[in-house]
């Protein structure tokens, strides 16, 4: 049963991990709006 609880905890953080990743990514899609888009095309334009 020890291996099963490791188990669980193991995926409970990653998945833990991985939504914190996501709400970051919303996160700084949504501050940085148009600016970023701007920079992008800018430095890929080149």
């Amino acid at each position: 049963m020890d291996i099963f609880y490791k188990v669980i905890a193991l995926l409970g953080g990653l998945s833990m991990f991985l939504y914190g990743m996501r709400l970051m990514g919303d996160g700084l899609k949504s501050s940085s709006g148009g600016a970023m888009k701007k920079a992008l095309a800018r430095v890929t334009d080149a």
